[in-house]
């Protein structure tokens, strides 16, 4: 990933990984500011590498007196995902992550600045702030669905509590997600709330806990894989493609699953519910409760 500014590189893969790995280990918002501060030093002025990095930096340094976050905390829905969503620095949250960190998606996101402060700024809100996480929350309007998350993961039992106890406090919205973090999901102590659906990621590395474990949960719908196949059928128009979804089946089935369901690719809208409404699959425990859904490796 390497974005320019007058033939100049501002931020490329390794630096956006020390960035990362900084906001996800270090022990307090002044020594990330001052790390931060360090890397972005050469980034030309005018460049929007240069001009997030100091907003980002100028709020951790006065967060307490700042009444508003310099990038949305919950991004609001779009064409690609039609619900409220919350995300994180991948990898560095990514606690279960194995074989999956060779090709993540979510690491695309990293050639825009917005995106990768937007994720650095959650990341240590979830570690230092998670107050202002719920205050933040409470100013959504009109929420029906919200997804937890698009990139990074449950990365301690601390935060996971925090979201269930969120979860529970509001029953009325339905909230979904998937993860790797099958250790600490299994390991919590309370009651799992009725409103959150998991769809276990594939990809992980070996934990405690087993696939069975995990299935058994009630908040669990089923698996969500990804599996590869042929990289001429990955295409932007992959999802409108018959030869695409049959390759996929074939795949997963390959794999061992007996009856996989190719993801359509379009969330919120993928399929129609028992009454005719656009629903989503990864979020419907009645119709695709243990159903293995799949997606080619992109």
């Amino acid at each position: 990933m390497v974005t320019k500014v007058k033939k100049q590189t501002i931020c490329n893969r390794s630096q956006a990984l020390r960035i990362a790995k900084c906001a996800g280990n270090c022990e307090s918002l002044a020594d990330f500011v001052s790390f931060l501060v360090s890397e972005s030093a050469g980034w030309p002025v005018e460049s929007h590498w240069a001009k997030y990095a100091k907003k980002l930096a100028n709020f951790l340094a006065n967060s307490k007196e700042s009444k508003n976050t310099p990038f949305k905390v919950f991004s609001k829905k779009n064409s690609k995902l039609p619900f409220v969503n919350f995300s994180t620095l991948p990898l560095v949250t990514c606690p279960g992550a194995g074989a999956c960190a060779s090709f993540c998606y979510s690491l695309k996101a990293w050639r825009y600045p917005s995106a990768f402060f937007r994720q650095i700024q959650n990341t240590l809100l979830i570690r230092f702030d998670l107050i202002r996480i719920a205050n933040e929350f409470q100013k959504l309007k009109k929420v029906d669905t919200v997804r937890l998350y698009v990139d990074g993961d449950f990365d301690s039992l601390k935060t996971v509590s925090f979201w269930f106890d969120l979860i529970r406090l509001n029953p009325s919205i339905q909230f979904y997600g998937y993860s790797k973090s099958w250790d600490i999901l299994a390991s919590f102590p309370g009651e799992y709330p009725a409103n959150y659906t998991l769809n276990l990621s594939s990809g992980g590395k070996p934990q405690t806990v087993s696939v069975e474990d995990m299935l058994a949960l009630p908040i669990t719908r089923g698996r969500y894989i990804a599996t590869k196949i042929d990289e001429s059928l990955i295409t932007p128009e992959r999802y409108a493609n018959p030869d695409y979804h049959s390759a996929v089946r074939e795949s997963a089935k390959a794999s061992g699953h007996a009856k996989p369901f190719s993801c359509p690719g379009e969330c919120g809208s993928c399929v129609k519910g028992l009454d005719g409404k656009n629903i989503h699959a990864c979020g419907d425990k009645t119709r695709f409760g243990l159903v293995v859904i799949a997606n080619g490796i992109h």
